[in-house]
């Protein structure tokens, strides 16, 4: 059981949090409605009153980034690892690679719907644990749906052709090429990188 000091430092914590979610739902109450004024002012075409509601806003969205700080997506080791793995898909597609990707994951995981087919309001109902194990790299039957899916469909519904054949090597692959044990295949790379011969 936690002792007394424990217990107020905990209240305590619980009340600032209280205090800033309040906080926070007052912001934006206060910028939708200098949002409005500003724009009121712009279209009477009272730029000085304009000037003052939009630099309120601008205060407003400093203080509410103090309180909610954007957060940094967490990319799954395994699509990144599986990105490594792609590198001919992102070098012809770029960002629609990445947007395929991210559409095809939702909808792998959006629940079924049977009152529509269309593959935005429908899903596989796959869980995040069928597709990605414990250590963050995709499971095999994940990232072979997650393939077959930007195989078949990538060119008519997401813009971008996926080839399962263009997959480049793991490095293990690499060093059975090699024709090296792997502590030596991962030794001659760490060499050359210190070099800085490779990134």
């Amino acid at each position: 059981m936690p002792s007394y000091q424990e217990q107020i430092a905990q209240w305590r914590q619980q009340r600032q949090q209280q205090e800033a979610n309040e906080r926070i739902q007052e912001i934006q109450r206060e910028y939708r409605q200098a949002q409005y004024e500003r724009d009121q002012a712009i279209s009477q075409n009272d730029m000085v009153e304009a000037e003052y509601h939009d630099q309120c806003c601008q205060n407003l969205e400093q203080e509410y980034a103090r309180y909610a700080p954007p957060q940094q997506p967490q990319v799954p080791r395994g699509l990144m690892n599986w990105a490594n793995l792609n590198p001919r898909f992102f070098e012809r597609h770029g960002a629609q690679a990445v947007n395929a990707i991210d559409k095809t994951l939702g909808y792998m995981m959006r629940p079924r719907n049977s009152k529509t087919n269309r593959p935005d309001s429908t899903g596989m109902g796959m869980t995040r644990d069928q597709i990605f194990a414990k250590d963050g790299l995709f499971t095999k039957n994940g990232q072979e749906v997650l393939e077959t899916l930007l195989q078949m469909h990538g060119p008519e519904h997401l813009n971008v052709s996926f080839d399962p054949q263009e997959t480049g090597l793991s490095w293990q692959e690499a060093a059975k090429d090699s024709g090296l044990s792997q502590k030596d295949y991962l030794n001659c790379y760490n060499t050359l990188k210190r070099q800085g011969r490779i990134s």
